[in-house]
């Protein structure tokens, strides 16, 4: 949870919406070594001068191409031709390659929202006009601000209620001290000291509105001097964690690490 020992900040503008093992192979029979691209399949017999005829005559039908003289012995079209089929496989690799790369960007994203629970692709659908607007506005990844929400909030299936079981709307955890003079209510929280997790009564504050939830976020993040690292991340979500954490932000010496983990569940909007 959130230490948030700061004076109070700027009013929030409205948003107004929502070779195999075992061949001996004798040094002077040797093939030559054939360009990087058309690799040639290894033989298990010992290669003998004429071993090296046919390499050489491999070498130079490669070299001139299939227009050029043709190969004389059996050993050397066999040898071309093995050459051949391998550059051909080698091509169609990195082709594949290629032609796959979006699609399993694409998949990782789909991925990532198949492995979210109802109740959670629910919560990021109604905090996600807010959180983007945020993002923008800190210079972060959406992905950062709601992952952030989901962590404080457990989801939004935890929230910080007051005495009379209402939803305080407080999706990140803050804390009502620093000058705050807002609607605020107790409630416990796990706090870390020395290293050890203690159940603490602590005074949080309320909102009347999700515009107000995040209104508030911003300020927090854009004017406390504790934060600076944190902003202006981009897509790097692990440096934004980092920045909160190093800020103290949270007690909880796994909180980035925490957040990270939860970003990787969340889909880019």
């Amino acid at each position: 949870m959130l230490r948030s020992d700061f004076l109070p900040l700027p009013a929030w503008p409205g948003t107004g919406g929502t070779v195999p093992s075992g061949a001996a192979v004798a040094p002077a029979a040797r093939l030559p070594q054939l360009p990087a691209t058309t690799p040639v399949a290894a033989e298990t017999a010992v290669y003998t001068p004429l071993g090296q005829d046919v390499a050489r005559e491999v070498q130079q039908f490669i070299s001139q191409g299939s227009g050029g003289a043709a190969l004389a012995s059996p050993q050397a079209r066999w040898l071309a031709l093995q050459a051949a089929r391998q550059a051909a496989r080698s091509e169609r690799s990195k082709e594949g390659l290629s032609a796959t790369g979006g699609v399993r960007s694409a998949a990782a994203a789909v991925g990532a929202a198949a492995s979210l629970q109802p109740a959670q692709q629910a919560f990021l659908d109604r905090i996600a006009p807010w959180a983007q607007q945020a993002a923008q506005r800190l210079g972060v990844s959406p992905r950062a601000v709601m992952a952030h929400a989901a962590l404080e909030s457990g989801w939004g299936q935890r929230p910080v209620r007051d005495a009379l079981g209402q939803d305080s709307l407080n999706l990140f955890g803050i804390k009502a001290q620093g000058g705050w003079t807002g609607a605020s209510t107790p409630a416990l929280t796990t706090e870390y000291e020395a290293g050890q997790a203690v159940r603490q009564t602590q005074s949080f504050r309320q909102y009347a509105d999700l515009d107000a939830t995040f209104g508030d976020y911003v300020r927090l993040l854009a004017h406390s001097p504790r934060y600076q690292a944190a902003l202006r991340t981009g897509d790097d979500v692990q440096a934004f964690a980092s920045g909160l954490a190093a800020g103290g932000y949270a007690t909880d010496p796994d909180y980035a690490q925490k957040l990270v983990r939860i970003s990787r569940q969340i889909p880019s909007p």
